[in-house]
């Protein structure tokens, strides 16, 4: 218990896929500490009902991405970007990428430009 690639994360029988910004062994202290990161829930309520997947996972990669902020307004700045891309052509579109994969790219950091060009280059292939 305590591992998170491809692994045990949690509480008995729950697991998860890997994740390249957890890419190796993680304790159960560490996983505890992640977990108790304030605004994991609030960036989660952010993220439509109809793109809600893998719910310990990404609230785990999400408790990743803000613990990498030093912003004070890291929960705000999150949930604004989340909300930006799922109504962005990209993120709205049939192929968008998971939250997990988007948090693990840290899209939050892209321009918004680059959602809209990605799903143009898409549509003319």
């Amino acid at each position: 218990q305590g591992t998170y690639k491809g692994g045990k994360i949690g509480g008995k029988g729950s697991s998860s896929s890997a994740s390249s910004s957890a890419s190796t062994a993680i304790s159960e202290d560490e996983l505890v500490r992640l977990r108790s990161i304030d605004g994991i829930e609030e960036v989660w309520r952010s993220v439509p009902k109809d793109k809600q997947r893998k719910p310990k996972s990404t609230q785990l990669e999400i408790a990743v991405a803000l613990d990498r902020m030093d912003d004070p307004e890291r929960v705000t700045f999150l949930q604004r970007r989340v909300k930006a891309y799922y109504a962005s052509p990209e993120g709205s579109g049939k192929y968008h990428r998971s939250l997990i994969r988007w948090l693990q790219d840290e899209g939050y950091n892209e321009p918004d430009d680059a959602w809209s060009a990605r799903e143009q280059t898409r549509r003319e292939l």
